[in-house]
């Protein structure tokens, strides 16, 4: 059995893709306006900080530096999909919970964080295992263990304030 050390960054993104759709069942499973779905997107928010800076500051450095076509391509995607899922985040942060339209803003959300990790995972990542040497991907995957999000763990209970210190804006 592989220990989380052992993990590359293959494995460590698709790990935090998977603890990511964990939330969000948790969050659609939880009433509207509940303090469950209200902590399900408090942890959702901050792991998806936390993975973006990950993709952002390792993984998209990697693609520069290991795939062979269309590098600028595929990193410029990676960037492009964080600024759609920020946007999203901040829209959250704008609309109250007790908002109809916060559910909308939430499937949203759902929508966009699929469509990224069936992307990441069906396109990106095995051109990136096919390019670059396992000691590097391990080296990558204890590079990004170490990051975190570039802000407070503080939940929802101060209004949207906390997701925009949360997303840097």
């Amino acid at each position: 059995m592989t220990h989380a050390s052992e993990h590359d960054l293959v494995q460590e993104l698709v790990a935090d893709h998977a603890r990511a759709h964990r939330l969000l069942d948790r969050m659609r499973e939880a009433p509207p306006g509940s303090a469950a779905r209200a902590a399900a997107v408090g942890e959702l928010v901050h792991g998806l900080a936390e993975h973006l800076e990950k993709e952002r500051r390792v993984l998209r450095p990697a693609v520069l530096d290991w795939v062979p076509r269309d590098a600028r391509a595929w990193a410029d995607r990676i960037a492009a999909d964080h600024g759609e899922l920020h946007g999203i985040l901040r829209k959250a942060a704008d609309v109250p919970p007790e908002d109809e339209r916060h559910g909308e803003v939430l499937l949203e959300l759902v929508d966009r964080v699929a469509a990224h990790t069936r992307w990441v995972e069906q396109r990106l990542l095995p051109r990136l295992r096919l390019a670059c040497p396992p000691e590097e991907l391990h080296r990558l995957g204890e590079e990004s263990r170490h990051l975190r999000a570039p802000a407070s763990r503080r939940g929802p209970a101060g209004g949207g304030g906390w997701l925009r210190r949360m997303l840097g804006g």
